[in-house]
Order: structure tokens, then sequence, then C-alpha cells
């Protein structure tokens, strides 16, 4: 499917960071839809750029029928830069939208590590908060021991 105009080919081809950083604008303005549709084009034109692919694939997920492609896009540019902060940012919040958030704080964590100076991963990682280790830690967390055991700790104040 080809959705460019030839004058818009001949634009797109000359200019991927153009596209990437309408993109970047579009997203943080809220219009999801708009900015896939510029990533696409950037990541289209370089596929070699991680970055493009990765803003491709946040914008993916957050489309109820992209999700699964948009989590793949992000995973396979971790693989591609995995010491790269925004990327690992990326790939954090495409599995919070995906509802996994163990993964999603793994990815946050990791950049964070990687670089301190990238505050979004902390943001994301304080937003998130720290649970609190469980009563029985033999026990899975989930087990209904530690959750009631938890609870009654909690309502207690004695944790």
């Amino acid at each position: 499917m080809d959705f460019w105009t030839p004058t818009e080919r001949t634009r797109a081809a000359k200019n991927p960071h153009q596209w990437f950083t309408e993109g970047k604008a579009l997203f943080g303005s809220g219009q999801y839809p708009e900015a896939a549709r510029a990533f696409q084009r950037a990541f289209l034109i370089a596929p070699e750029k991680p970055l493009f692919m990765s803003y491709f694939g946040l914008c993916k997920t957050m489309t109820p029928k992209g999700a699964g492609d948009g989590l793949r896009l992000c995973r396979d540019a971790v693989k591609k830069s995995p010491y790269d902060a925004e990327i690992l940012h990326n790939l954090g919040v495409a599995y919070l939208m995906a509802g996994k958030k163990r993964q999603a704080h793994a990815a946050f964590a990791q950049g964070a590590s990687l670089d301190p100076r990238f505050a979004e991963n902390k943001e994301e990682l304080t937003f998130m908060g720290v649970r609190k280790p469980p009563v029985f830690s033999s026990l899975p967390r989930d087990h209904w021991a530690n959750v009631l055991a938890g609870k009654a700790l909690s309502r207690l104040k004695l944790r």
C-alpha cells in the first residue's frame, strides 16, 4: 500500500529526521494517530535507526489492533540498541500499555541504571512505586497466605 504522493515521497526520502521530529511534536501534544504516521514514514525511510523503530512501535501499542506489533517493534529496537535509555523507556511504556507491569519496571530500571541523566525512566519508576516484599518469601507473592497476611498486617499498620 503506497500512501505517499510523488511530492511527499521526494520530501520524505530526503528528510527522515524531519518526519521523526514532527512525530515527536505530535506525540507530545497527544495526537497519536498523526504521530504514528510520521514515525512510520521515518522508520520506512531509515529502518536501520532503532529510535525511529521504537517510537513507531510505541505509537502502535496505543492502538487496539497494533499492540502486539508495537511491542515487537519496541523489543526489536532494544535488541538493535540495548544501551539507549530512551529506547528502553519506550519499551517500558509499551509494556505498561499492554498491562505488563513487571516487564515495564525492568525496562525502566535498566534504562535508569544505564543513563541517570534521562529522567523519564526514574520518573516512571517513582510513579509505579515499590512494592513491599511478600510476608512469606518462600511462597509466591499472589499465594493466598501472602495476600491475606499482607492485608492483615497493613490494616494493623505493622507493615
